[in-house]
C-alpha cells in the first residue's frame, strides 16, 4: 500500500466531486443536442471499471444490445478492439455492437 499525504487525500472527494460535476455539465449538453433532435436519453453515471460496470448495468436493465465505441487502444490481444470493447464483446451476454 502507499501512503499519499495527507494534502492530497484530504482533496481526494472535492476532485472526485468536481469531475461528477464537469461529467453532469457535459451530459446536459449532450441531453439538450439528442432533444433538438428528437431523441430522448436517460443518462447514467458509472463508477469502477467500465466494461464490467456496463455490462452489469445492461443485464440489470434489460437492454436489448450496446453500442461501444472504438479507439483500438491497448494490448496485442485488443489490437482491433479497444480493450473495454473487447472485455464487452468477450463477456456481455448482451449482444454488442462496436463502432470505429
Amino acid at each position: 500500500m502507499i501512503d499519499l499525504p495527507t494534502e492530497i487525500t484530504g482533496e481526494m472527494p472535492s476532485i472526485a466531486e468536481s469531475l461528477r460535476q464537469d461529467i453532469e455539465y457535459s451530459l446536459g449538453d449532450i441531453m439538450r443536442k439528442f432533444a433538438g433532435n428528437g431523441l430522448q436519453a436517460i443518462p447514467v453515471i458509472l463508477e469502477g471499471e467500465p466494461a464490467s460496470e456496463l455490462i452489469k448495468y445492461a443485464e440489470q436493465e434489460k437492454v436489448d444490445f450496446i453500442i461501444c465505441g472504438s479507439r483500438g487502444h491497448g494490448g496485442f490481444e485488443s489490437l482491433l478492439l479497444g480493450s473495454v470493447a473487447h472485455q464487452m464483446v468477450t463477456h456481455s451476454s448482451v449482444p454488442v455492437l462496436v463502432v470505429k
